[in-house]
């Protein structure tokens, strides 16, 4: 959802960390507590203050929201304080915000990058802009997903190497012969560059697409291999 909010908001922070490799909620921890030596508790705050605050979260919202979550304790100070500076480390934000509400109104719909339109009726009232807002970013995420899939099945090996046994929000959940695990960095690279997503869109995705994959004997249980 991040590298898609980069990309729809133009989010230069954003985008700087993903063509640099670097890691967002690392950097998000920096911007919103002054310091360069980041530990792992906070990043993983910082993990919580992007996907909470990405899509427009109130300070009193996200306390909740921290909590419920990723069993993070926040004060409702803290929560403030984190918002403000998360908008200010990334305000393009707040521009993107407005820019749904204006389509919305306008047009009558919301378009994500591939071409997927959510419509709106015309007499249609909704003050609830987290509804509007969050639409052509995780639409954009599942239509990538959805694409690549269709990709993998074409693949000449799909049904005699692996089979596809569906997929879990963003993840692909295969069944693999042993012999052939090394088809998984064809998979992994069409993951990454998915043609059909690049045939849709009218510009170049501004953000590298990573995916990357865990081995099991089982589905998902078991002994890691």
């Amino acid at each position: 959802e991040l590298r898609a909010a980069a990309h729809i908001a133009y989010i230069p922070n954003m985008l700087q960390a993903y063509n640099n490799n670097m890691d967002l909620h690392t950097e998000t921890a920096r911007a919103i507590s002054g310091k360069d030596n980041i530990s792992e508790q906070e990043r993983y705050q910082a993990k919580a203050v992007n996907f909470g605050f990405l899509y427009g979260m109130t300070a009193k919202s996200f306390v909740d929201y921290a909590k419920q979550s990723y069993d993070v304790v926040i004060s409702y100070e803290q929560a403030e304080q984190f918002r403000d500076s998360y908008f200010k480390n990334y305000p393009e934000l707040k521009d993107y915000y407005v820019k749904i509400q204006q389509d919305m109104n306008k047009k009558g719909y919301i378009e994500n990058p591939v071409g997927r339109r959510k419509r709106y009726p015309k007499d249609f009232k909704d003050n609830n802009l987290l509804s509007h807002i969050n639409a052509p970013i995780q639409g954009f995420g599942s239509d990538v997903l959805v694409l690549s899939l269709l990709e993998i099945s074409e693949l000449p090996e799909c049904d005699f190497y692996f089979k596809i046994l569906g997929t879990v929000h963003d993840s692909i959940l295969l069944a693999i012969k042993k012999k052939y695990l090394n088809t998984l960095d064809k998979i992994v690279h069409i993951m990454e560059n998915p043609k059909y997503v690049k045939e849709l869109m009218d510009e170049p995705l501004l953000v590298p697409l990573k995916a990357d994959y865990s081995i099991f004997e089982h589905c998902w249980y078991g002994k890691k291999i």
